[in-house]
C-alpha cells in the first residue's frame, strides 16, 4: 500500500489531473525479478 500512496503523491507532483486516477489497476511485477516497485505501480502509463 505505501508504494501505491507514494505514485498517487509523485502522480500529483508532476501536476497531473486526480479525476483521471483510475478506480482500480494491475500493477506491473518488475520484468527481472517479478517484484513490485515504483514503476510497477505508474496506472498513468
Amino acid at each position: 500500500m505505501e508504494k501505491a500512496l507514494y505514485a498517487v503523491r509523485d502522480y500529483f507532483r508532476e501536476g497531473r489531473d486526480g479525476s483521471l486516477i483510475p478506480e482500480s489497476f494491475k500493477a506491473k511485477p518488475d520484468p527481472y525479478g517479478g517484484y513490485l516497485n515504483n514503476s510497477s505501480l505508474r496506472f498513468w502509463e
